[in-house]
C-alpha cells in the first residue's frame, strides 16, 4: 500500500517506473525506503506494467536477501506485466466505447430534436407573436385594476414564457460555432455577471470574483454569453434565503492539456447525486416549473462541447459548482 503513492524517481519503485523497465536489488540499500519495521531482510524485482510507452501501474516481488537474479524470472514477470496491460488496454477501449455510444445516442437525440424544431418552429412563433401583440394592445385600452387588465396580463407573461421556450430550443438544436472569433473569456464572465448585480443585492447573494489572467478562446461569444448566464441564474435561483456567488476564471491543466477554466459555485441547497446524473439531460430540471425549461444545463453543455470544452458538476448539501472547461488559442 505504501508504495502506492511514491513519486516516480523515488525508491525501487519509483525508479522503475520512470524507466519502464525492471528495477532489480538482492537487498535493500539506501535507495530503498523500509515503511516496515517488522519485514525481514529481503530484495525486490520491481516490474512496471507498461501501456503505450507509460508505466501505468507495478508489479513488486519481495524475496530473500542474497537472492540471485534471474533471466527467466524476469521473463516470467514481464509476461505477467504484459497480461496485466493488455486488461487496462481492454478495459480502457471499453470505457471509450461506451462514451462513444453514450455520444451517439445523444447526437441521435439532438438529430430528432433539430427536424421537429425546424419543422414547427415557424408554425409556433407566427401565431405566438400575434397573440402577444394583440394582447398588449388590449391592455393599453383596459382599465387598471380590473379582472381583464389581470386576463391580458396572463397572456402576455405565458406568451412571453413560450417565447423563451422556443427560444431556448432552437438554440439547443441549432448548430454551434458558427460565428468564432478570439475572445476574452473575463470580459464575457463579466458581461454575464452584470445583469445579475442588483437581483443580488436585494436577494442578499454576495458576489465573490476572482479573474485570473487567462488565453484567449475561440468561440461564439454570444452562445458563450448565455451559457455562463444560465449557470449564474441557477446559481442565484438556488440561493433563495441568500448567500454567496462565486464566480472563478483560471488555467488549469487536465489529463495534460491546458484549459481555460470559468466555474461558477453557489452555497445553496445542492443537487443529489441522482440529479446530478440527469441535470444535463433535454427538459430535466430540478426547478419548479413553470420557472425551468429545462435546457439552461443542456445548452451550455452544448455550447461548451461544439469548442471542444467539456462541463463539469460538483454538488454537496452546502452547495454546487458547475465548471466550464475552453482550450485555448495555442
Amino acid at each position: 500500500m505504501p508504495c502506492e503513492k511514491i513519486a516516480f524517481g523515488r525508491c525501487l519503485c519509483g525508479r522503475a517506473a520512470e524507466q519502464c523497465k525492471i528495477v532489480f536489488t538482492d537487498c535493500i540499500g539506501d535507495s530503498h525506503e523500509v515503511r516496515f519495521s517488522a519485514d525481514s531482510p529481503h530484495g525486490h524485482y520491481c516490474v512496471p506494467i507498461v501501456c503505450e510507452g507509460k508505466t501505468m501501474g507495478l508489479v513488486n516481488i519481495m524475496v530473500r536477501e542474497g537472492h540471485k537474479r534471474s533471466v527467466g524470472e524476469e521473463e516470467f514477470l514481464t509476461s505477467i506485466a504484459h497480461t496485466l496491460a493488455g486488461v487496462i488496454e481492454r478495459y480502457r477501449a471499453e470505457q471509450e466505447k461506451e462514451r462513444l455510444r453514450d455520444r451517439l445516442a445523444q447526437a441521435e437525440k439532438l438529430s430528432a430534436l433539430g427536424r421537429v424544431t425546424t419543422s414547427v418552429a415557424d408554425e409556433i412563433r407566427n401565431p405566438l407573436t400575434s397573440v402577444g401583440g394583440f394582447a398588449r394592445r388590449i391592455r393599453k385600452k383596459l382599465s387598471e385594476s380590473t379582472p381583464e387588465q389581470e386576463y391580458a396580463d396572463l397572456i402576455i407573461s405565458e406568451v412571453d414564457r413560450l417565447e423563451g421556450i422556443l427560444h431556448d430550443v432552437l438554440v439547443f438544436s441549432r448548430g454551434g460555432g458558427a460565428h468564432r472569433r478570439e475572445s476574452d473569456i473575463q470580459e464575457i464572465v463579466g458581461d454575464a455577471i452584470r445583469p445579475f448585480e442588483e437581483r443580488c443585492r436585494i436577494q442578499s447573494i454576495q458576489i465573490q470574483r476572482s479573474l485570473e489572467n487567462v488565453s484567449h478562446v475561440l468561440i461564439d461569444r454570444e452562445q458563450v454569453l448565455e451559457a455562463v448566464k444560465n449557470l449564474i441564474s441557477n446559481a442565484i435561483d438556488s440561493m433563495l434565503r441568500g448567500g454567496t456567488l462565486s464566480i472563478v476564471t483560471s488555467m488549469e491543466l487536465r489529463e495534460g492539456k491546458p484549459y481555460v477554466t470559468v466555474r461558477v459555485g453557489d452555497t445553496g441547497k445542492g443537487i443529489s447525486h441522482e440529479q446530478v446524473a440527469l441535470i444535463f439531460e433535454p427538459f430535466y430540471t430540478t426547478k419548479i416549473q413553470p420557472k425551468g425549461t429545462g435546457l439552461g444545463l443542456p445548452i451550455a453543455k452544448k455550447v461548451i462541447e461544439d469548442y471542444g470544452g467539456f462541463i463539469q458538476a460538483e454538488s454537496t448539501p452546502s452547495g454546487s459548482v458547475f465548471s466550464l472547461f475552453f482550450p485555448p488559442i495555442s
